[in-house]
């Protein structure tokens, strides 16, 4: 790649750039998408690529790694797993099941309550919805993961928990996400961090979450339950925040190193003041005295 001008990016190993000639390149095992300004020097990069691999052109992007990409008349890109979607529906016979408009429960069960499941198949259904929802649904990842928690010994209560995802996909398989033009010159990030506070009934930890927008476009989303306990809402907030802060840090960095002109500073909101007011100002007074150094990241 080096020979045809291309630079593989220090944030990510399996995206190239050239600079030169704005093309991009992002590889992944044995699929790549071309991304380029001028189509000739797009259609010269595929000549010589093939010159050296054996390598099929599919045309114009429609479908990769389960997702589909539609290009809509306003110039905007969907992308959505619908037919992926339909394929897990099926593959656990739940194609004909009712629909549901949540795909979670409040209260989450404990472990060892109720009859075993078979946990192969259990392991299997959440390794596809954690693909799903890692990919274009970011709304069913929370419920994803509380469920993911009991994959080592699943019981029937949780495999409700599964179920209750697949009712939720059946009402929504055709979601999914759009991205829109903008006429901004700059690309502005923006980050929303939450997170609950000791909901997991077996061992009293927090679950982190956050998303990120690129001007107004979803393009990084994560949920996760925390590793160390924490006495106060204050504590989880602001633990949340320190994680949404190396996300957006990471985000930014990608971003020029891609060459694209980003705004110097990431704005995250959060919903706690106290955690806002440790961040502003991160006082080692008693109450917050047992936070470790690495968590303060923001």
């Amino acid at each position: 790649m080096k020979d045809l001008g291309f630079e593989h990016l220090y944030m990510e190993e399996g995206v190239f750039v050239n600079k030169e000639k704005s093309i991009w390149m992002s590889v992944y095992v044995d699929d790549l998408i071309i991304f380029g300004k001028n189509l000739d020097d797009v259609n010269f990069l595929k000549k010589k690529l093939s010159e050296k691999f054996k390598m099929h052109d599919l045309g114009e992007l429609s479908y990769i790694l389960g997702i589909r990409i539609t290009r809509l008349p306003d110039g905007s890109i969907r992308l959505d797993q619908e037919r992926y979607m339909n394929n897990i529906l099926w593959k656990f016979r739940m194609e004909n099941c009712r629909s549901t408009n949540i795909p979670g429960e409040k209260n989450m069960p404990l472990k060892g309550d109720g009859q075993p499941v078979d946990s192969t198949r259990y392991k299997s259904a959440i390794g596809s919805l954690l693909y799903l929802a890692l990919g274009t649904r970011p709304d069913i990842l929370y419920a994803v993961g509380v469920a993911g928690c009991f994959a080592s010994d699943p019981q029937e209560s949780h495999w409700n928990l599964v179920k209750k995802i697949l009712h939720y996909l059946k009402k929504t398989s055709q979601l999914g996400l759009v991205y829109c033009k903008s006429g901004e010159r700059k690309l502005s990030i923006i980050g929303y961090s939450d997170a609950d506070y000791a909901t997991d009934r077996n061992d009293s930890k927090s679950t982190t979450g956050y998303v990120f927008g690129l001007n107004g476009n979803i393009i990084s989303w994560y949920s996760g339950k925390q590793k160390n306990l924490a006495d106060s809402t204050c504590c989880v907030e602001y633990f949340a925040l320190g994680d949404a802060a190396k996300e957006g840090l990471y985000l930014q960095n990608l971003l020029e190193e891609l060459g694209h002109a980003v705004t110097p500073s990431i704005l995250v909101h959060v919903d706690n003041m106290a955690a806002k007011m440790v961040a502003e100002n991160p006082v080692f007074h008693r109450t917050m005295k047992h936070i470790r150094v690495s968590e303060h990241k923001v």
